[in-house]
């Protein structure tokens, strides 16, 4: 299979662009007598606008699990997750050739963790980057901000971007790469998805690159046998939700054994792939499986601002 091939697979068209503009608009997720305010696109994507809200008490459920979560097991999870994927390499590969040779270039890690994906371009790139890190979790900033403390253009900044906007901490910041890995599965609701993409490609550079990963752990046996029912989070003293309020592929995920922390994370089947990617005025640049112990559990996508 082609580049072009799999990336017409998505319903993504390659050359194809629409103008952003620098419009933002403000978005009140409120529930359960919660309003915060997200800074987001305007109507200029009129595939991300058609898609319904999430009910807002269960997508403030969702992320509150999610934290919840991170918090409970922040040293153990970065503790298994030390390196880049192998899927990496190839990302790398593109970043490389994407990348000036004049300038030292802006990298955004959209939940970054614990910063292993800065430690690997730090590794595979030869010229120098400036690079900021958002995570939700404070737990799991604390390693990279330890690690990299006094390396200049390095930063890595706590918030939420669920709930709160990127454009609160990224101001009129352009990047030349911008990363979404290993998190997409964690942003409940397909509309809350769309408007983190909407904001991400409002702060590519014209020419960046736009790198993202989709987890199939549904095709996995193993994972699969992790799923449990929603109940189970009541039973344990977590948020209350209906069930009946969840989109499909939405899953409760246990972490280790039997008795381990709950996760929120979404299957993403091949047709809301498409429809969540091919919205975005970016052209497509490459697709591929990789990652794993079958060598297929991520879907990389790779995409350019023209």
């Amino acid at each position: 299979m082609t580049t072009q091939d799999a990336v017409e697979g998505l319903g993504i068209e390659l050359g194809s662009a629409l103008d952003l503009g620098d419009d933002r608009r403000e978005l009140a997720l409120e529930g359960s007598g919660v309003e915060v305010k997200a800074r987001i696109l305007p109507d200029r994507l009129p595939e991300i606008d058609r898609l319904p809200e999430m009910n807002r008490p269960t997508l403030l459920a969702l992320n509150q699990i999610n934290r919840a979560f991170y918090r409970t097991v922040a040293a153990d999870f970065s503790a298994t997750r030390r390196s880049a994927w192998p899927g990496f390499a190839r990302a790398a590969r593109h970043i490389e050739e994407a990348l000036p040779g004049d300038t030292a270039p802006q990298v955004l890690d959209v939940g970054c963790g614990n910063g292993r994906f800065a430690d690997a371009l730090l590794g595979a790139l030869d010229e120098p980057f400036a690079y900021l890190g958002v995570d939700a979790s404070e737990a799991l900033l604390a390693e990279p901000r330890a690690r990299h403390a006094g390396r200049p253009g390095f930063r890595f900044v706590t918030h939420d971007f669920v709930l709160r906007g990127l454009g609160e901490v990224l101001d009129r910041e352009r990047f030349r790469v911008v990363l979404l890995l290993g998190m997409l599965h964690h942003v409940p609701g397909a509309a809350t998805r769309a408007r983190l993409l909407g904001e991400c490609v409002a702060h590519l550079a014209p020419g960046g690159l736009l790198v993202l990963t989709l987890w199939r752990f549904e095709r996995l046996e193993r994972l699969r046998r992790r799923i449990v029912p929603w109940e189970e989070i009541v039973r344990r003293g977590g948020p209350t939700l209906d069930p009946a309020q969840l989109e499909p592929g939405d899953h409760l995920l246990r972490f280790g054994p039997k008795e381990g922390p709950l996760r929120y994370c979404h299957a993403f089947a091949e047709e809301e792939s498409r429809e969540l990617l091919s919205g975005l005025p970016l052209e497509g640049v490459d697709d591929w499986l990789a990652d794993g112990e079958t060598g297929d559990l991520n879907r990389w996508v790779l995409l350019r601002a023209v």
